[in-house]
């Protein structure tokens, strides 16, 4: 994913702020999930680049929880792009999935 900045030097990918904020306010905390956030999805987009159609099922459950963990720490443009090969995953076999596939993975 590129390292998109707003216009005042804020990464466009996550809201900090927002987050901050859903930790009551308590920076450390959100810090520490961020950095609990990175270590794990690091590993787990790791585990996805090898999909075949014999861990397709595999594949959409752990792209599954990359989106909602996105999403929990407001990288809401990472959970967005996987939304749609978790989609392709569960629809069809994998020649559709292969045709389908965004290049999350």
């Amino acid at each position: 994913m590129e390292r998109q900045r707003t216009s005042d030097g804020k990464a466009a990918w996550l809201d900090v702020e927002k987050g901050i904020r859903c930790f009551g306010g308590d920076r450390k905390a959100y810090m520490q999930i961020m950095r609990s956030f990175a270590a794990s999805t690091r590993s787990l987009l790791t585990s996805v680049r090898g999909v075949t159609k014999d861990n397709l099922a595999n594949y959409a459950i752990t792209v599954h929880g990359i989106k909602g963990s996105s999403r929990s720490i407001f990288a809401d443009m990472a959970g967005g792009m996987a939304g749609p090969p978790e989609q392709a995953a569960k629809a069809g076999g994998f020649v559709f999935f292969r045709g389908h596939n965004p290049g999350f993975f």
